[in-house]
């Protein structure tokens, strides 16, 4: 091989219209036959030819079809424009979805706060026991916990 006709991965990358990945890619599976010189491979124009007459490989010309910095198409007609409208729909249907958690989210923190205080409460004794209805469990004639209000009304049928 003669370091005169041997190109660098960016240039044969550009040559072939391909990204500098791909064609490290094909010399580290064996596609391409490069040879590593001072921490860098050259690669020749007959091995670059032979890889891209390879079964799965279209020959993409970069300057025709594909900018190689930016990744985007440039050959696009008019004709072939994108039409954005579902996506704008996906957008919009995400956007409301993303509110009705936003809400869900602040009302489950706002029932967990409460509950937290009322744990709270339970746990100190101070429970109001002028909310307990005559009859009921809670009544027994006795003075209850906190703790026991809160676990028969958690039982209560």
């Amino acid at each position: 091989m003669s370091l005169d006709t041997a190109m660098s991965i960016r240039e044969a990358a550009v040559r072939v219209g391909m990204t500098e990945k791909t064609v490290r890619r094909w010399i580290k599976s064996g596609r391409l036959h490069a040879l590593k010189m001072g921490g860098q491979y050259r690669i020749t124009s007959a091995d670059l030819e032979r890889a891209m007459d390879m079964p799965g490989v279209s020959n993409v010309h970069p300057s025709s079809t594909h900018n190689m910095d930016t990744g985007q198409a440039q050959g696009r007609q008019a004709s072939e424009a994108v039409d954005l409208a579902p996506l704008t729909g996906l957008i919009d249907d995400l956007t409301r979805r993303n509110a009705d958690l936003a809400a869900a989210a602040a009302m489950w923190q706002t029932r967990a706060a409460h509950l937290e205080n009322e744990l709270l409460q339970l746990t100190a004794g101070s429970v109001d026991t002028s909310t307990i209805a005559p009859g009921s469990p809670e009544s027994d004639g006795s003075t209850p916990t906190g703790i026991r209000i809160w676990l028969k009304r958690l039982w209560r049928p």
